[in-house]
C-alpha cells in the first residue's frame, strides 16, 4: 500500500538473503500490522493489516508521530520501554 513508490527489485548479492522486492511483499501481504517510522519517529508506511487494525487510513497516519496510537491505558514506564527499544 505505502510508501507510495515501490523499491526497486534487486538481485544485487549485497550480502542480505532476501531482496527488497521479497520484503515489500511480505510487507504488503503480512496479515500483522506493520507501521514504519524513520529516524525522526515520522511515520513513513502503514501497511493494509495496519489500516484494518487501527481505522486509521496510511493517508492519516504518514508523516505523524507513532504516539497518535497511544491509548492512555498503558503507563508511562511501558512508553519508556518501547521508545528505549525503538531507539536501537
Amino acid at each position: 500500500m505505502l510508501p507510495p513508490e515501490k523499491p526497486p527489485p534487486t538481485d544485487a548479492d549485497d550480502g542480505f538473503p532476501l531482496s527488497s522486492a521479497i520484503l515489500w511483499r511480505a510487507y504488503e501481504q503480512s496479515h500483522e500490522a506493520v507501521l514504519i517510522s524513520d529516524k525522526e519517529n515520522r511515520i513513513i508506511a502503514a501497511n493494509a493489516a495496519f489500516t484494518r487494525l487501527t481505522g486509521y487510513t496510511a493517508a492519516e497516519v504518514i508523516g505523524q508521530n507513532p504516539r497518535i496510537l497511544a491509548s492512555g491505558n498503558a503507563g508511562p514506564e511501558f512508553y519508556n520501554g518501547m521508545w528505549e527499544s525503538l531507539s536501537q
